[in-house]
């Protein structure tokens, strides 16, 4: 019969572009997905952290500040990360660890205003010992958002201050203005008191 005379046919799958098209298109699902999967993690991990009262700090999540070698009172240069890492020198003070209580002399200055200080652990050695640098970032009312001055307020312990308007709110202009009604302020408190009028005007 003709039908046992015709050629025996195989049939085969796809050739060697049309499964490259494919698994290119499965890398390209699977790179979105993951993308997707970071993205979600770093907006619950922005989310959760701690950016002050009203979340007023969380514009500087992404922000780094520099301060030069010269403009700061030990001649090392620094470079402070609000919620990432605290260097000196590409040395590593340390990284964000959270809030911190602010400093009794910020605190008499804004008179019980919420907190406005991020301390900084788990920094490189500290010379030949086994003691980690630690930091402090304190945030203080300011025209303008820049890192203000770092200290080595002791060994292997760095302070840093930044201005910001981010830090000039309601309480804490009330408080500045009434310690000035009070009686002369000292020097950085007129400092102060003269970037709030400024700010709030």
């Amino acid at each position: 019969a003709a039908a046992d005379t015709e050629p025996f046919r195989v049939a085969l799958g796809p050739g060697p572009e049309a499964l490259n098209a494919r698994a290119a298109e499965l890398a390209a699902v699977e790179a979105s997905a993951a993308n997707a999967t970071a993205a979600a993690a770093t907006a619950r991990a922005h989310l959760a952290t701690d950016h002050g009262p009203g979340r007023v700090f969380a514009s500087l999540r992404e922000t780094c500040f520099d301060l030069e070698s010269g403009a700061s009172a030990d001649d090392h240069a620094y470079k402070v990360c609000p919620y990432g890492r605290f260097e000196q020198d590409y040395r590593l003070v340390g990284t964000y660890g959270g809030w911190a209580p602010t400093p009794l002399e910020v605190s008499a200055l804004e008179a019980g205003a919420a907190p406005r200080a991020i301390r900084f652990v788990n920094g490189s050695s500290c010379g030949e010992s086994d003691v980690a640098r630690e930091g402090l970032l304190i945030f203080v009312c300011g025209n303008a958002t820049e890192l203000a001055k770092v200290v080595e307020e002791r060994r292997c312990f760095y302070r840093a201050t930044l201005a910001t308007p981010a830090a000039c709110d309601a309480e804490y202009v009330r408080a500045v203005r009434g310690r000035l009604d009070a009686g002369p302020p000292g020097a950085a408190a007129g400092s102060v008191a003269r970037d709030v009028t400024q700010t709030s005007t």
